[in-house]
């Protein structure tokens, strides 16, 4: 398996859009736009369960 070529960019604008484009729920129930946290550092933590 080789390693993604150099010349493809996970942050081109269209992705950059889109992650602003979405939302979360805090840990104490309420939704935060991630357009909020434009500019900032954030810590996000992605829990799964089955």
């Amino acid at each position: 398996m080789s390693p993604p070529s150099s010349s493809s960019s996970s942050s081109s604008p269209d992705s950059t859009t889109a992650f602003y484009s979405l939302s979360g729920v805090q840990s104490d129930g309420s939704t935060i736009s991630m357009a909020e946290s434009k500019g900032k550092v954030i810590y996000a933590t992605n829990v799964a369960s089955q």
